[in-house]
């Protein structure tokens, strides 16, 4: 199974770098790390990601300027965005749904449930081949 392409859209390189390597002990995962969230846009349009994780929290633009800009995107626009949170779920379920992320997950992230996170948006969207397992 070739490995998907996942883009980690997060200011803090440091917590990015920490979820990056924990998707690629897996063996399932390519990733890539952008910590501007200004450059979001083109970091996805030339990685072509499968999934981005998108924290909402970052200066410039937060992570619901930066879904609304890689969704009005027609060569970015079907990439499905899981939103990466320290803020409460509760308090963002239907504003994140409604700017159409696939999920949301509430950091610090536990890397079974992010993984499974991952596989489910895929699956969903056709894009991942097999499950396999840890």
């Amino acid at each position: 199974m070739a490995k998907k392409r996942i883009l980690i859209i997060d200011d803090d390189e440091g917590y990015g770098h920490i979820v990056k390597v924990n998707l690629e002990k897996t063996g399932k995962y390519e990733v890539r790390l952008e910590s501007h969230s200004d450059r979001a846009l083109s970091s996805a349009v030339k990685l072509k990601p499968d999934l981005i994780l998108l924290d909402m929290i970052m200066p410039k633009l937060n992570g619901l300027e930066v879904l609304d800009v890689i969704k009005k995107d027609e060569r970015t626009l079907f990439i499905p965005v899981i939103m990466l949170t320290s803020i409460d779920s509760r308090d963002l379920r239907g504003e994140t749904f409604s700017k159409y992320a696939e999920d949301f997950i509430a950091k610090p992230v536990n890397s079974r449930e992010l993984e499974d996170k991952i596989d489910s948006a895929m699956s969903r969207l056709g894009k991942l081949d097999e499950r396999s397992t840890i």
